[in-house]
């Protein structure tokens, strides 16, 4: 399932956080009660369960399913108890699936964290009660910007963090979220690199930003001598990132003036971003 068009309707100036999120970490604690009630904006925020949303669809089965709620039901899913927590304000559209870790220590804060990217290169933290955003970095370097469209109707006007990321909690002293970026420097050149943020601050780790580099054999765009070298301006970042055995899978595709059926996999090891080559796959 492609991530830009089914997150599409999601797309806002400012990214609406929805009582969906209070209500989910509370019934899969195990000890929630029925009621629904919206908190007053000045309460603190409730005690959640140990919920988190690392991957694309919840899992790498990428179903969507959350099979422990038992709180959310066509009856107290209604316009009196369930409707808008609060609109937080971001630089661009937002096409990836935003990420959700429960009980995170923010600046000796424990929060139930969002983590939200947009096509303007940013990731941000956001405090999924509170509204506030304890940390926010841009994935572009001095003097980048994001990439335009390349004439991609689906990703448009610009491209800057187009897959939903992946969240390993066990990665680094914090954990560690795995964000893929698209972008152009002064001299024309673009660049698509794999970072790796520290969940509590949006600092990089191992050695990151790693500029995806990569090689197959073949023939076609961007090729010698029987073998094709991955070019950043041609594709386009599209599926959720996977997360497997320690390794970051990517699949990009390129975009409509270039090639509509070239369509790659690439894989990196999570924890040592600056030594190893990126592998490749064409499918």
């Amino acid at each position: 399932m492609n991530d830009a068009r089914s997150w599409r309707s999601a797309v806002l100036p400012s990214l609406l956080l929805l009582v969906v999120w209070q209500l989910h970490v509370v019934s899969c604690g195990g000890n929630s009660s029925s009621s629904t009630t919206t908190p007053p904006p000045n309460s603190p925020p409730p005690s959640p369960g140990n919920v988190d949303v690392l991957t694309y669809h919840n899992e790498n089965a990428r179903t969507g399913q959350n099979l422990n709620e038992t709180t959310l039901t066509t009856s107290n899913v209604n316009s009196t108890s369930f409707g808008l927590l609060s609109a937080v304000p971001v630089d661009g559209r937002v096409d990836a699936q935003p990420l959700y870790l429960s009980k995170l220590s923010i600046n000796q804060v424990s929060r139930n964290a969002l983590f939200v990217e947009t096509e303007h290169g940013s990731v941000y933290a956001f405090d999924a009660d509170r509204g506030t955003s304890p940390w926010h970095v841009s994935m572009l370097q001095n003097g980048e910007s994001s990439s335009g469209d390349h004439g991609c109707s689906q990703i448009t006007p610009e491209i800057g963090v187009t897959a939903t990321p992946v969240i390993d909690r066990s990665a680094g002293p914090n954990g560690t979220i795995y964000v893929t970026a698209m972008s152009k420097d002064g001299s024309g050149n673009y660049h698509q690199r794999l970072h790796a943020l520290d969940v509590t601050t949006g600092t990089e780790q191992f050695g990151g930003p790693k500029e995806i580099q990569a090689t197959y054999p073949g023939s076609g765009d961007n090729s010698s001598g029987g073998t094709v070298t991955f070019d950043p301006a041609q594709y386009a970042e599209r599926a959720g990132l996977l997360l497997l055995n320690g390794v970051i899978y990517t699949r990009v595709i390129a975009g409509e003036p270039v090639r509509k059926s070239r369509k790659l996999l690439i894989s990196q090891p999570d924890r040592i971003l600056a030594t190893h080559r990126a592998k490749i796959k064409k499918s």
